[in-house]
């Protein structure tokens, strides 16, 4: 048994995110486009990990995706939000991913993972919305935060969807402490 699960391990996240990728393609293919763009007609954005290696300060972020398989779980999705945190970010995490097992950096990183292409002028229509990982992260009127991070760099437009690059990893318990009270 544990053979099996040696031999299964290192794709367990990727089969995840598939599994979360076909339960909700109805939701996605209704999800709002984005605005027009001044991309010339015909040309594609690009791919999640080339927008994300030509940006100097997502390097730790690249890393882990790639290390985790989520990467491709990403180009195979027909539809998603990636919350990318830069490098400051993670380094200012209590743990470094390094010391981690590769399970324990794929559920940090579907904390960042939303399975529509969502803007922030999308977002705005938000006041909570779900990632991957099933928790609720809370929405600022303005999108400017999101599960208790600050959008640095909001709306790069890539081939399926949007990235938006925050300052802080979003944990379960800045995702708890970004929920609005009952009241609310």
């Amino acid at each position: 048994m544990q053979m099996i699960f040696r031999v299964l391990a290192p794709i367990l996240p990727l089969v995840a995110i598939l599994a979360l990728d076909l339960t909700i393609v109805m939701s996605a293919s209704r999800a709002q486009s984005f605005p027009p763009t001044n991309e010339p007609s015909g040309e594609r954005p690009p791919e999640v990990m080339d927008v994300l290696r030509e940006r100097e300060r997502y390097s730790v972020l690249v890393a882990a995706l790639e290390r985790t398989g989520i990467d491709q779980g990403l180009a195979m999705s027909p539809s998603f939000t990636l919350l990318a945190p830069t490098d400051s970010a993670f380094r200012a995490l209590d743990v470094r991913l390094a010391d981690l097992e590769s399970h324990e950096v794929a559920e940090i990183l579907r904390n960042h993972v939303i399975q529509k292409a969502l803007s922030t002028r999308q977002l705005q229509g938000y006041s909570k919305i779900q990632n991957t990982r099933g928790l609720s992260l809370q929405v600022s009127a303005d999108a400017r935060t999101i599960g208790g991070a600050t959008l640095v760099a909001p709306d790069v437009r890539i081939e399926n969807g949007v990235v938006h690059g925050i300052d802080t990893v979003i944990t379960v318990k800045t995702a708890v402490e970004g929920a609005p009270s009952p009241s609310e």
